[in-house]
């Protein structure tokens, strides 16, 4: 028994030292490589910079007009069942900072007749010329007229829960 306690202590020790010698080699050479890592990043960052400036001027959404279009929509829920909604979309363009003329963001309003409304907001849309609308002059007031006195669109069952997935992830 005393034996093992003799060689027991040294024993422990140096496989503490060793533990300990290699934890810190290891967190230098971590540490260097994080520090590579953050200096490659920020070359990158700055070579890709011409491509990701934020515009000069942010672009001021007016009031008075918008972009409106209104479309009867079927929407096949599976295993037959179908729900008719009618569909009424605000677009606003954002071409004061954009190549594309017809790129900019929209107000969905999703009628469902006596099971009420719901209204998303989608960013990023882009359009084409046919599908663009008519100009909207006091589009606040046409919106209003859609959803005031309306109870919002509540239903939590698989076939309301996959209308408001269709709603929230297609651009109209």
């Amino acid at each position: 028994m005393s034996k093992i306690k003799e060689w027991f202590m040294p024993i422990l020790i140096g496989v503490t030292l060793i533990t300990s010698i290699t934890s810190c080699v290891m967190v230098i050479a971590i540490s260097e490589t994080t520090n590579k890592l953050e200096e490659d990043d920020k070359q990158m960052m700055a070579q890709m910079q011409g491509n990701m400036n934020a515009p000069k001027v942010t672009p001021k959404l007016t009031d008075s007009t918008a972009y409106y279009k209104s479309e009867d929509k079927t929407l096949d829920l599976g295993l037959g069942d179908k729900k008719w909604i009618k569909i009424h979309r605000f677009f606003f363009k954002r071409a004061a900072y954009t190549d594309s003329l017809y790129s900019g963001f929209s107000i969905i309003v999703a009628d469902f007749g006596s099971s009420g409304v719901m209204i998303e907001s989608q960013e990023n849309v882009t359009v084409t010329s046919s599908n663009l609308g008519d100009t909207l002059h006091k589009w606040q007031t046409k919106l209003n007229l859609l959803t005031l006195n309306k109870m919002s669109y509540n239903d939590l069952s698989d076939d309301g829960l996959k209308t408001r997935t269709y709603l929230r992830s297609n651009k109209f």
